[in-house]
C-alpha cells in the first residue's frame, strides 16, 4: 500500500474519530489495517495471496456507538479532493461493492473543495450516506439534462445529508459545532487537498 494513501486514510479517519468523540460518541478503529497492521507493508501481489474474504478486505473504518452503548454504527470514511461527475461515479461503484458485504454501513464523505470560499465549519466539508443511499451520489436525470457538467458534483453534494441529520448528537448548539475545534477540523480537511496535490494523487484516490 502506498504510504501516501496510508497517511491520507489515517488523517481522515482521525478527523472523524475526533469529531464523533467530541460529540459524545464512542469510537473504535475497525478497518483491516487496524486488525492486521502488517497489510500496509505488503505489495498488491502479497496482499492478494493472503486469500482474505471480500468482507474482511472491505471492513468499514470505524465502529461507532452512542455513549450508552445501545446503538452502533459501522462507518466508512472517504475523502475526495474534488467532486466531479467522474469521481462520484467511481465512488459510487466502490461503495456499492463494499455494501454487498456491509449493507448496514454508513459512509462519511469529506471533500476539501466547496463552492463557498469562506466556508469555515466542518459541516461545509462533510456529508453522510445512510445504508442503502449510495445512489444519491449519482446525478438525477434532471441534473444531467439541465446542469452544467462542471456543476454536477456541487448539486449532488448539496443534497447529501449533513452530520447532524444522521448522528443526532451533532445538534447546532453542541460544543463541537460552535467552538474552535470545528474551525480546526475544517482547516485540516482543506489542507488535505494541498497534501494530495503534493503527492500527485488523483482526485478519486481512496
Amino acid at each position: 500500500m502506498k504510504i501516501s494513501n496510508v497517511v491520507k486514510g489515517q488523517i481522515t479517519q482521525t478527523l472523524m474519530k475526533v469529531l464523533l468523540e467530541r460529540a459524545g460518541y464512542r469510537v473504535a478503529r475497525f478497518g483491516i489495517e487496524e486488525l492486521f497492521q502488517e497489510v500496509v507493508h505488503l505489495s498488491a501481489r502479497q496482499y492478494q495471496a493472503l486469500g482474505l474474504s471480500p468482507a474482511l478486505r472491505s471492513l468499514p473504518d470505524l465502529l461507532v456507538t452512542d455513549s450508552s452503548i445501545e446503538k452502533a454504527f459501522l462507518v466508512e470514511v472517504k475523502f475526495r479532493s474534488s467532486l466531479t461527475a467522474q469521481s462520484l461515479r467511481s465512488l459510487h461503484a466502490t461503495l456499492i461493492e463494499q455494501s454487498r458485504s456491509w449493507p448496514e454501513m454508513h459512509t462519511v464523505l469529506l471533500t476539501s473543495t466547496t463552492r463557498r470560499n469562506d466556508a469555515a465549519f466542518h459541516q461545509d466539508y462533510i456529508r453522510v450516506l445512510r445504508p442503502g443511499e449510495c445512489d444519491r451520489l449519482l446525478p438525477s436525470q434532471y441534473l444531467l439534462e439541465h446542469a452544467r457538467p462542471e456543476n454536477l458534483g456541487h448539486y449532488v453534494w448539496k443534497e447529501l445529508p449533513q452530520l447532524h441529520e444522521v448522528f443526532d448528537r451533532f445538534h447546532w448548539d453542541n460544543d463541537v459545532s460552535r467552538t474552535d475545534d470545528a474551525d480546526f477540523i475544517a482547516t485540516a480537511i482543506k489542507d488535505l487537498k494541498a497534501l494530495s496535490e503534493t503527492w500527485r494523487l488523483p482526485p478519486n484516490a481512496t
